[in-house]
């Protein structure tokens, strides 16, 4: 089992550093479907913890399991209420970062009380703590 822990600054760029720690630190240890999703989930719930975060350090923690199952979480430490948007026609002003979590995650919720929100990817049951 591999356990992967790092912050990053709310800026605008946190997505891709956030991109770039995984791929540096556990890239060459998950097939390339499961990594391709990874990249896509981390850098929508970054991004998401940039525009709705209170401005503090993200944390993030991934848990790779020894066949390639992925859990993670990144916690923003704000205060304000994890919603799914209603989507206007024609979409223009993104609200789609935890649809599209939704649709590559086997699982995916919030702690209670928290800003946290948890994934998992593959045969992950059981990573989350």
């Amino acid at each position: 089992m591999t356990d992967l822990s790092f912050e990053l600054e709310p800026r605008l760029n946190a997505g891709q550093r956030a991109r770039q720690v995984l791929r540096e630190r556990i890239g060459e240890q998950l097939v390339d479907r499961k990594i391709d999703d990874l990249m896509t989930i981390m850098t929508e719930l970054v991004n998401n913890a940039v525009v709705h975060g209170s401005g503090r350090t993200i944390d993030v923690r991934i848990t790779l399991d020894g066949d390639s199952s992925v859990g993670g979480r990144v916690e923003d430490q704000g205060d304000g209420p994890q919603v799914i948007r209603e989507l206007p026609e024609p979409v223009r002003d993104g609200g789609l970062g935890l649809r599209i979590v939704d649709a590559l995650a086997d699982r995916w919720g919030f702690y209670p009380g928290t800003n946290t929100v948890w994934f998992e990817i593959g045969e992950a049951a059981g990573l989350r703590e």
